[in-house]
């Protein structure tokens, strides 16, 4: 810190030099150097100190607005890893049960946010990219007979056609987004 207060104040000085060089050049007068202790000299240490006070408080400040939620990076803390291996869900996550009727292979991916409630909610269907691919509908979200889960029922048509389709589980009350729903059907 201290390099930086000395390395501030010979750009300072450099720069009060080169303005007091500028200024001779253009009146053609010598102006006379101020006195160390003037106010000027004053103000400057005041500011550098301010800022060598406040840069850390600016740094911390920083630190605590950006915080990494380790989750979302793939990695998980000991205590974490040690809760999904044991089977005990995290408080932030929402046990979800799946029951899917379906011929062909079927991949899901449900993702709901926290505190849901599980007998408000709704898919309204699953969409495919292609326009040309039927939606999928026959989806049912309940209240799981394991208090604190969700059941999420499937039905997948025998004639529907291979791909992914996804969808978005709403509050039937609300109408506000309560996490996503996506399939994929295999060949």
């Amino acid at each position: 810190m201290a390099e930086g207060v000395e390395l501030a104040y010979s750009v300072i000085d450099k720069y009060i030099a080169d303005g007091r060089r500028t200024a001779e050049d253009i009146n053609s007068q010598p102006y006379p150097t101020r006195a160390p202790n003037d106010n000027l000299q004053d103000i400057l240490e005041r500011m550098l100190r301010f800022q060598s006070e406040m840069l850390p408080l600016w740094i911390e400040t920083l630190a605590t607005l950006v915080k990494v939620d380790p989750s979302r990076n793939g990695s998980a803390t000991t205590r974490e890893r040690g809760a999904a291996s044991n089977g005990s869900p995290k408080s932030e996550t929402m046990a979800v049960s799946i029951e899917v009727v379906s011929l062909r292979p079927v991949q899901v991916s449900v993702e709901l946010r926290p505190n849901v409630e599980a007998g408000s909610l709704v898919a309204l269907g699953l969409n495919a990219v292609d326009p040309g691919k039927p939606v999928l509908t026959d989806i049912s979200l309940m209240p799981d007979e394991i208090p604190g889960r969700i059941k999420l029922r499937l039905r997948i048509p025998e004639d529907q056609p291979p791909g992914t389709y996804s969808g978005v589980i709403v509050d039937r009350d609300s109408g506000e987004t309560r996490g996503t729903l996506s399939i994929r059907i295999a060949d």
